[in-house]
């Protein structure tokens, strides 16, 4: 290919070895790999029939990886997915506790556990499992304590470490939705305790890459957004852009001042913009490297 001054020649021989090249690998490979529709586990199918159309969050509890993916074929909302991209902090809070019950669940909005099997050590306590419903697959539980998906939170306690905050939110007397656990004291209130007259958050539009929340307060609070703090996401009050903060090591929230604003939460990863420059960049430099091969001949 590159002996060969004819350019005839050499686009031959260049689609020759492609050719060749996905001949082998198909000739090889076909065996190992096979396209097939994908189907989600019968637990999925009869949690989908027994929860219904909700925006709780769903714990597959004792399921297996391979198969924790199919909430999504079936319309849930869980918690885990297969090859999910977690993140370290995410797995250190949900994993802090091994109890379908723990308060890590409650951040995260999740309002059944899903098990194979039934979770008779689980029913009992303060805040026990109750069993809605079972088939031969799926054994259905719903949660005592299910936090909103965006919440308002008036106080604030600040612990650096993240580890003696995941060990005080397991703490009896601490209460989720009261309190926010967060690094650093936000700039838009104290760390002292205040009374809310007016507390309200609604979420008015929620897609995998944009949240619209309304949010109404006589006093500064930190809006939680029960979902991981995955790095890439923007946050708007009234439009402004506002500082993304981190509630209980792995939550997404923001500060939100007194009164009545509207948080717009956009997923636009500065990597994107990145990829997308090299790429461009890549082609223009492909495209004059031909001209000027063409040039030389």
């Amino acid at each position: 290919l590159t002996a060969d001054t004819s350019p005839r020649r050499r686009y031959f021989f260049a689609a020759a070895l492609a050719v060749l090249v996905v001949a082998d690998l198909w000739h090889f490979g076909y065996k190992l790999v096979r396209v097939e529709p994908t189907a989600p586990a019968l637990l999925w199918h009869h949690a989908a029939q027994i929860i219904g159309d909700t925006p709780e969050r769903v714990l597959p509890w004792g399921v297996s990886i391979f198969e924790q993916n199919g909430a999504s074929q079936v319309g849930l909302d869980s918690i885990f997915g297969y090859n999910a991209l977690a993140l370290a902090a995410n797995d250190a809070l949900t994993g802090s506790v091994a109890d379908p019950r723990s308060t890590a669940y409650d951040l995260f909005s999740v309002g059944y556990v899903l098990s194979g099997v039934p979770l008779d050590n689980f029913t009992d306590g303060e805040r026990g499992l109750s069993l809605i419903d079972n088939s031969k697959d799926a054994w259905i539980y719903r949660r005592a304590r299910i936090m909103p998906l965006a919440r308002l939170v008036p106080e604030v306690e600040i612990i650096s470490d993240d580890a003696a905050a995941i060990e005080r939110i397991h703490q009896p007397d601490f209460d989720p939705a009261r309190t926010v656990i967060l690094a650093e004291a936000p700039e838009c209130m104290s760390e002292t305790t205040s009374t809310q007259i007016i507390q309200n958050a609604g979420l008015i539009s929620r897609s995998s890459t944009y949240w619209h929340i309304e949010t109404e307060a006589s006093n500064p609070g930190v809006l939680v957004v029960s979902e991981s703090a995955f790095p890439g996401w923007r946050v708007f009050v009234d439009g402004q852009p506002a500082e993304v903060i981190t509630a209980y090591t792995a939550l997404r929230a923001v500060c939100v001042p007194a009164g009545a604003h509207s948080v717009e939460w956009h997923y636009r990863p500065y990597l994107y913009v990145v990829g997308l420059l090299i790429t461009l960049v890549s082609i223009v430099i492909l495209f004059w490297a031909i001209r000027f091969q063409k040039a030389q001949v």
